[in-house]
């Protein structure tokens, strides 16, 4: 971000980061729980986050979303992200998780 912008509280950002920010943030705040409801109402394999399906398996170290046949690692998923926020990413994230707790959540489910 250039340092213009950060006075004015302006970020620049592609949409990629910041979809994978939020729904990284989403899926925390629901814990899960209605990804689980999800997959056994429509009974396949695939989880459901902000009603799209997510390739997903179990792994050694939990849960973990696929890009074709490999569990993805959350440490390039925090790397890409520093990589596109740079040092605003914390106040991006906190801002988001303010956003994602001010909801029940159902209502975030379902508006997310």
């Amino acid at each position: 971000m250039a340092e213009k912008d950060r006075k004015r509280g302006v970020m620049l950002v592609n949409r990629a980061p910041v979809l994978t920010l939020w729904t990284a943030v989403v899926g925390e705040v629901l814990g899960g729980q209605r990804t689980a409801a999800e997959d056994a109402q429509r009974g396949n394999g695939d989880r459901y986050l902000l009603h799209r399906a997510v390739p997903a398996k179990h792994t050694d170290e939990g849960l973990r979303a696929l890009s074709g046949e490999s569990a993805i690692r959350p440490e390039s998923v925090q790397k890409y992200l520093e990589g596109k926020f740079g040092d605003a990413l914390e106040e991006v994230s906190n801002a988001m998780l303010d956003l994602a707790k001010s909801l029940p959540p159902s209502q975030l489910a379902e508006k997310a």
